[in-house]
């Protein structure tokens, strides 16, 4: 299904928390809400033969989450913090785009949002963002202001983090 339209919105969290209720704030018609936990996408096993078949080896999920990237115009990813860094789901995913680049297969003009949710005063926050835009940024997305970084530590509290609510729900109406 072409999605040209509509947001993809990408909750990188393994579960259903505060990235998933702060990206149901979009309209339903204007977005639709993948969780990259629902795809089996292994870890790089640097093997090199990507760069010498021009694809992956590994067998799995990758390619079908990469074809629902490339079917949207407009990506929201929004990442918890799990140990000062993305969960490891997404660095398995960001490790496995050295097969895209060898083909030039890259995100180019993508526009992208990026939301990064971590605990109150919890360290991380920083570094998952910049680990989120150097890569989006490697394979040629637009990135659009502004980031938004909530603080949230329990199921909910996102909603009581009123500049995050107020940030995020202007930017994905300036962006619909």
């Amino acid at each position: 299904m072409k999605m040209k339209n509509k947001i993809l919105a990408i909750n990188c969290s393994p579960r259903e928390g505060n990235n998933h209720i702060l990206l149901g704030e979009i309209p339903k018609e204007k977005c639709e809400i993948i969780n990259l936990y629902d795809y089996d996408i292994l870890p790089c096993e640097g093997c090199g033969e990507c760069s010498k078949i021009g694809k992956c080896k590994i067998k799995d999920q990758f390619e079908k989450f990469v074809e629902k990237i490339n079917g949207s115009r407009k990506i929201i990813f929004a990442s918890p913090v799990y140990r000062l860094d993305v969960p490891s789901k997404v660095r398995s995913f960001i490790e496995r785009t050295s097969s895209l680049l060898i083909n030039d297969r890259n995100f180019e003009d993508k526009i992208v949002g990026i939301v990064c949710i971590g605990r109150f005063g919890g360290s991380g926050k920083i570094q998952t963002l910049n680990t989120l835009l150097d890569f989006l940024l490697s394979m040629g997305c637009i990135i659009i202001p502004p980031v938004v970084i909530g603080n949230a530590h329990e199921i909910g509290d996102i909603k009581n983090d009123p500049l995050v609510s107020l940030s995020f729900k202007n930017r994905s109406e300036e962006h619909t």
